[in-house]
Formats: C-alpha cells, structure tokens, sequence
C-alpha cells in the first residue's frame, strides 16, 4: 500500500474512530466473508431485528459491499450516530425529513415570493416544534448536518452557525448539486427557527448571526472526491462523519481525509454499525416460529 493512502487511513482512523483498516475492511466485504454470511444467516430464516428506526431489509443490507447507498441506509446510520454527534453539538435530519420540510417551505418545488408567509405557516411552526433543534444556541447546536438525495446523487448540506456559512458537499466532480437553491432554502429554514426560539424564549447567542443577509453560500468546501457512480451515499456518510468533529477536524483537511480509497473502510464500518446494533429476536432464541427473517 502506497505510504500516502496509508497515512490517510491512519489519520481517519485517529480522528473518528473507525475500526478497520483497508486490509480488514475488504476482508469483511468479500465474498465468503463476515458480511455474506451475516446476510445469508438471514436470508436462510434466522430472526434479527436489524432496525426499529428505519425501515431497513435484507435487500438493503446487500447494497453495502458495492453498490449505491440509500435513503435506508443513511437513515440508519444517522439514528445510531445522532446522540455521538449532539454530544459534539452537531444535530442532523434525515433526506426524507428534509423533504417533508422543503414542500412546506417551498410549494411547487420553486422558492417562496414571500418568505414571511410561509416561515408563519402553521405547518413550518408544527414541524419545527417536532424537530425541536436548539436553533440559536451556539453552547448547543454549533452545526446541522442534511444529506440530501437529488437525481440520483447524494449531497451533504452544512449551515456553520458558528461562521454564518452554508456549505454543500459534492463529491461529483463536476458537482451535481443545485446549490444557490438549497442555500436559500436553508437560509429559510433557520429564520424560521430563530422566529421559533424568539417565540419560546429561548437563548439566543450573543455571537449568533441572525440577519440572514448575513450568511454567505460555500459550494466549493475541501471535500473528497468519488471515482465512479455508485459512491455518493458512501461519501455523504464519511463528510458528515468529519463534520461532527467541529473542535477537532480542520475544514480544510477533509478533501485530503476523504479518498477513493477509503470506501471499503466506511462501507465496513457501516455494516459493522448494523451488525452491532442487530438483536437476535427472542423467538428465534426460544425456538419458535417468528413471521419475519429481517424485522422492520
């Protein structure tokens, strides 16, 4: 292995945890290894309750060695990482969730003529009450991470509170995105969530910038790049693993952290993720019959 993919490696593995090397990771993925048989224990009738979160089956188990990673998968690893990353005040929401919020806050898929009207809708204010994200509190919520799923590509989208920035993370080249539009979306979504907190007199940071006019669009962050088509969702998982490192992870570094070569790493840590958090059904541990081999 090359010297320079061995020291990106080692700094992913140093700064977030991940478990596995290129070596190991590719072991668990190939053919005969950890991860078949994981799937085919399942596809032969052992019960495991994969997920009471998100609406994940064995078909979506199989995607995880090669191919394109979706809406299920990243839902589940956002439910199993959002305690880590709020723990390091960084919240997220899922893409289906964002599109519930982006057809409330832009009707026929084109941007609002009056912001106002549809920051006051009822149903903006009823879905940011069920979010209930610490908007304005810096000592809380210093970042929100969104993976965004749009013609067949992921995208991560990144509103800085503590630098007044909107980021979007492309791993396309050249970039996919429609990034003026999610710019103004976001920009949206958080006037609406400062007239919230206003509302419930809740902390506003001194240092927060609250005028929108304020905040400035990034669409071109250090980020990394994908080789094919199938690796965007692998890369929207690795960019907002880095970004919920705020007091650790240099911005600028995360292009050079994030290389092709790290793919197998994060598809493993994936199913590690998932294996982890599989409970075996008491059914199963008692003998009986149980009416599902991939419990929802």
């Amino acid at each position: 292995m090359p010297q320079a993919i061995r020291k990106i490696i080692e700094m992913l593995q140093n700064t977030t945890g991940v478990r596995y090397n290129i070596t190991q990771a590719k072991t668990v993925l190939q053919k005969g290894g950890e991860f078949e048989a994981f799937v085919n224990d399942l596809r032969k009738g052992k019960k495991m309750k994969i997920s009471t979160v998100s609406n994940l089956q064995v078909e979506d188990l199989e995607r995880i060695p090669k191919r394109w990673i979706n809406d299920e998968l990243i839902s589940y690893f956002l439910s199993f990482k959002n305690n880590e990353f709020a723990a390091r005040h960084v919240y997220t929401i899922t893409s289906l969730e964002f599109c519930s919020l982006l057809a409330l806050l832009c009707p026929n898929k084109n941007l609002p003529d009056d912001v106002e009207e549809r920051i006051n809708n009822p149903d903006v204010v009823r879905r940011m009450q069920k979010q209930n994200l610490p908007w304005s509190n810096l000592n809380s919520m210093k970042r929100l991470l969104v993976p965004i799923h749009i013609d067949k590509n992921w995208i991560t989208s990144v509103a800085d509170f503590e630098r007044a920035i909107i980021s979007i993370y492309d791993s396309y080249d050249p970039p996919l995105g429609t990034d003026n539009k999610f710019f103004q979306i976001f920009k949206i979504w958080i006037a609406a969530g400062i007239k919230f907190q206003l509302e419930k007199n809740a902390v506003i940071s001194s240092s927060f910038v609250t005028n929108m006019d304020e905040w400035t669009l990034e669409s071109n962050p250090s980020h990394g790049f994908q080789d094919n088509t199938n690796d965007c969702g692998v890369f929207a998982i690795g960019h907002m693993l880095l970004l919920s490192y705020p007091q650790t992870v240099d911005l600028q570094s995360i292009g050079t952290y994030l290389a092709p070569s790290v793919v197998p790493i994060l598809r493993a840590e994936l199913f590690a993720l998932i294996r982890d958090n599989a409970v075996e059904s008491r059914l199963e541990r008692k003998g009986m019959e149980a009416p599902w081999r991939c419990m929802r």
